[in-house]
């Protein structure tokens, strides 16, 4: 096998988007049960007067404003929470340097050096900025595309992934 290495510094960016990618199916979720709250409460205040006030449409209409507008002021105060993390991680902020293996993926940085073997990744998924190694559900190994110094890099890296992990675990992109 073709050993492959890339890497690169992990941005506030990359970190944004690697959060935004967990937080968006979540925060959907989170609409619809508000909308739901925000509709059952205002429907049961409102009951009474429904016909007068413009009837179920206002109320729906109020629910789906007030819903948008609580998952905006959460999704705000995420972001600021994502902020912290990276600032006030300064092993994050390191040059981080990938060599593909047989046995995983090496990854060094000036503190150390660690392998995350295959059979460790529980999951494989590609999105359109980065690749992530998933070693838990709530860990992964971050990799932005534009570590990788060529296209073929990339395009070899997951033929490898495809090689040495089980097709169960991956969501890759053609």
């Amino acid at each position: 096998m073709e050993e492959i290495t890339f890497g690169g510094k992990l941005t506030f960016e990359d970190y944004k988007t690697f959060n935004m990618y967990h937080l968006t199916k979540r925060y959907m979720k989170k609409l619809l049960i508000l909308f739901c709250a925000y509709t059952m409460i205002l429907y049961g205040t409102f009951k009474d007067e429904l016909y007068e006030v413009g009837g179920l449409p206002l109320i729906i209409l109020i629910s789906v404003v007030i819903s948008i507008l609580t998952v905006v002021v959460l999704v705000l105060i995420s972001l600021k929470r994502t902020k912290t993390i990276y600032n006030s991680s300064s092993r994050m902020k390191l040059e981080h340097r990938f060599l593909v293996r047989d046995e995983g993926v090496l990854c060094k940085n000036e503190n150390g050096e660690s392998i995350v073997k295959w059979d460790e990744i529980i999951a494989v998924i590609e999105k359109k900025y980065m690749i992530l190694l998933y070693t838990s559900t709530i860990q992964a190994v971050i990799i932005p595309k534009r570590f990788f110094v060529s296209e073929c890099d990339k395009i070899e890296f997951k033929k490898i992934v495809l090689e040495k992990v089980d097709n169960k675990k991956l969501k890759l992109m053609a």
